[in-house]
């Protein structure tokens, strides 16, 4: 929905045309600065403290049971 509405109001395109006709899925330009300076704290977030050197902290704001079973995965490690 939110593709369709900067399409249409914005004039924003996410594809693009090559030479021999394909259409590729492109970032738009207005996006990438915003894309490469964004911090977004507690999404696949790993921390070491100083006071537990051989613990690795993960962070995740996840809320759905399917992103608490990617998180699994990403850490290799048991759910407790």
């Amino acid at each position: 929905m939110c593709k369709i509405w900067l399409q249409k109001q914005k004039n924003i395109e996410f594809t693009t045309t090559t030479t021999n006709g394909d259409r590729n899925q492109i970032i738009p330009k207005e996006f990438v600065k915003g894309l490469s300076q964004v911090n977004w704290p507690g999404r696949a977030q790993s921390s070491k403290l100083d006071k537990y050197p051989g613990i690795t902290w993960f962070f995740d704001g996840a809320h759905t049971l399917i992103i608490i079973i990617i998180r699994h995965v990403w850490t290799g490690l048991k759910i407790i």
